[in-house]
Formats: structure tokens, sequence, C-alpha cells
């Protein structure tokens, strides 16, 4: 009997280190990463409507896992809200909501149905003022964005 406990004890104490040990382990490899914010745009896309060919593009931030050793992106853990705009004019992406799935650890398909409402281009002011818009607007037919992200 006295031979049986001391075995259980001896039991106990090896799991008890053997827990210990990996905690530690788990510790030291989370000492090695980090928690970033990286703001990243999608390619150029083409989108056809009445005006021509008009490329727009997707922009949003993320909350990374990134290696201190290396600096190198482990892991998106989370994505901001999307922003679209079209290049060279002032404009609004008027839309339901994004829908965003994730394609692999670190990248993930944006998409959202909407309506682009496209100023005049706007001019430079300068100090606080960005631009002076002026009340020329077009609204594009209702479309479909899907842009791909990787950081």
């Amino acid at each position: 009997m006295k031979k049986i406990l001391v075995s259980v004890l001896i039991l106990c104490f090896c799991l008890i280190l053997a827990r210990t040990s990996l905690a530690k382990a788990s510790s030291l490899e989370d000492q090695n990463k980090s928690l970033d914010y990286v703001t990243k745009s999608s390619p150029q896309e083409k989108i056809p409507s009445k005006i021509g060919q008009v490329s727009f593009r997707i922009t949003t931030e993320a909350r990374v896992l990134r290696s201190k050793d290396t600096g190198k992106i482990l892991k998106v853990e989370d994505f901001g809200s999307p922003y679209a705009s079209i290049s060279g004019f002032q404009s609004e992406f008027q839309h339901g909501g994004f829908s965003i799935d994730r394609t692999s650890p670190k990248s993930a398909r944006f998409s959202a149905r909407g309506q682009f409402i496209i100023s005049k281009p706007s001019f430079l002011v300068g100090g606080d003022i960005i631009s002076y818009p002026m009340d020329f607007k077009v609204k594009t037919e209702p479309l479909t964005l899907v842009s791909y992200i990787s950081w």
C-alpha cells in the first residue's frame, strides 16, 4: 500500500512538473510575438461604368500577430471596417456592409454590394481643409466590389 501511495505521489509530481514546463514554454513562445496594427490596401481593381473603366481600392486595418525576432506577420487576428475609394475622385461607397471571408491565416476576401457617389475631382486647399468639393455628383448603378488583401 505504501509503495502504491509513493508511486501515485511521484506520478502527480511528474504531471505537475510537465504541466509547469509546458506553461513556461508557452509563455516563452508568447514573448516572441507581439500584437500590431497594420493598414493595407488591395491592389487597384477595375469596374466598368458609363464613364468608362473606374479603378477602385479597398483599404482596411488589421490587428496582426507579429514575430519579434523576424518582424514578419504570423497571423491576422481581426479585421477593421473596410473603406472603398475610387482613384482620382472624391467618392463615397454606400453599402449595407462588407462580407469578410478569411482565405488563409494572413489573407481575406472583402466584398460588398452598393453604389459609389462620385464627386468632381476636388482640389487641395491647404491647412486643415484638405479639399473643397463641388456640387457635381454622379451615382453609379448598384455594383458588387470584390477584392483580396494579403498581409
